[in-house]
């Protein structure tokens, strides 16, 4: 609770520190060094913080409206409940950090670099974000034991989670994702490998949205994927693990997005093939099976790719044909 307003920290080590309720308003810490430090229910607002050193930092509930966090490295630092309105992150780096229910309306996110973070219930209206780069932001709630989506930018994640949450509409959102991809695998099976796919998608300018299903989701999961699927141009799911999730073959029977499936060679190809997954036309079958990992991030997801827009055209076609008043309009 120590009042340090205008102190000047530059270049100060404080690793570790218990720096609890702290008061650092308006104070200059210029590469000063926060590693570990717990700076819970801080008042860091208007501080200088440039090129500081938070990694594993505790910023849970602090305020740093205005702060200068330029090129700050952030690495597995707790931003859980902050307030950052108008923060300047320019340059940072945010890597692992938690993220959920911060508030960083009008903050300056460019050139900064978003991975791996936990934006579940975060604020982000207005933000700046030109030149940065981000991947693997997770937008779902993980103590609700909700499945875990991943998305590459905060926009999407925002808008996304708003449809999951949209529970008594009928109709997704009218802003379809043609280039969205919605990619499925089980964290006990497969999921390392739905990661190298969705790497290769953000080469080939698709949009993947990471999903992991668990054995102990159920109606609320299927749920979710239902309305991922209605807004996606179509479904890579892995199939190779114990079993295949219930919550996949029910969504091949109730909707219709395209389902390209795939597994390892060295899955059971017989049992697969038989499942009810397959009874579906959408569904493509046979799967596509790979026979070393290296596939899944350099011919396989093309190949996938390619048979996606293909049933895609068909289906196009199809609907052309049964409703040709709607091709006039």
């Amino acid at each position: 609770m120590a009042r340090m307003h205008h102190t000047d920290l530059s270049g100060a080590n404080l690793a570790g520190a218990i720096l609890e309720g702290i008061d650092l308003k308006d104070a200059v810490a210029h590469k000063a060094n926060f590693t570990g430090a717990n700076l819970s229910d801080g008042l860091l607002d208007q501080a200088n913080l440039s090129e500081a050193d938070l990694s594993n930092a505790n910023l849970h509930n602090s305020i740093l409206d205005e702060t200068d966090l330029s090129k700050a490295i952030l690495r597995g630092t707790t931003l859980s409940k902050a307030s950052l309105i108008g923060t300047k992150l320019r340059g940072a780096t945010l890597e692992r950090v938690d993220l959920s229910n911060a508030n960083l309306v009008q903050s300056d996110l460019r050139e900064a670099m978003l991975a791996h973070c936990l934006v579940y219930g975060i604020n982000a209206w207005d933000i700046q974000l030109e030149g940065a780069r981000q991947q693997e932001l997770i937008i779902t709630n993980a103590s609700a034991h909700e499945p875990v989506i991943t998305v590459d930018d905060l926009e999407t994640g925002q808008m996304l989670y708003l449809l999951l949450k949209q529970t008594h509409s009928r109709v997704a959102f009218g802003c379809a994702m043609p280039k969205g991809v919605l990619v499925l695998a089980r964290r006990d099976g497969g999921y390392e490998e739905a990661q190298s796919i969705a790497a290769r998608l953000r080469e080939l300018d698709y949009q993947p949205i990471l999903v992991e299903l668990s054995a102990a989701q159920g109606e609320k999961a299927w749920e979710m994927l239902q309305r991922l699927a209605s807004v996606v141009g179509f479904v890579i799911a892995d199939i190779g693990g114990p079993e295949i999730a219930p919550e996949l073959i029910t969504l091949s029977q109730r909707g219709q997005t395209p389902i390209i499936p795939f597994a390892s060679a060295r899955a059971d190809s017989q049992a697969l093939r038989g499942s009810a997954l397959f009874a579906q036309p959408w569904v493509y079958r046979p799967p596509f099976f790979y026979q070393q990992p290296e596939e899944l991030s350099t011919t396989l997801p093309e190949r996938m790719v390619s048979t996606a827009r293909s049933r895609l055209q068909e289906r196009q076609q199809l609907l052309e044909r049964l409703f040709p008043h709607l091709n006039e309009e």
